[in-house]
């Protein structure tokens, strides 16, 4: 049974523009960030309301966030 969603992840090329947008907008604030090297990302995980997302911006050329990007553009992964 499923109780619920932890957080939705999304590939962006920006994470502090989108992060600039969404406080803007939506009141939202930045818990933490973190650098995966070995996965080729960075990733913020931000709050907004009751609800979390995982903003994830390429870090060099490989891995699946870079390729995502290169592939499919902005968006849900």
């Amino acid at each position: 049974m499923i109780k619920g969603i932890h957080h939705v992840g999304f590939v962006v090329r920006s994470i502090d523009d989108v992060l600039e947008f969404l406080k803007r907008a939506y009141g939202a604030k930045e818990i933490e960030r973190q650098r995966f090297p070995e996965l080729g990302q960075v990733s913020s995980l931000v709050q907004i309301g009751d609800g979390k997302l995982e903003l994830m911006e390429p870090l060099g050329n490989v891995g699946v966030v870079p390729k995502f990007l290169e592939t499919k553009g902005e968006g849900f992964l």
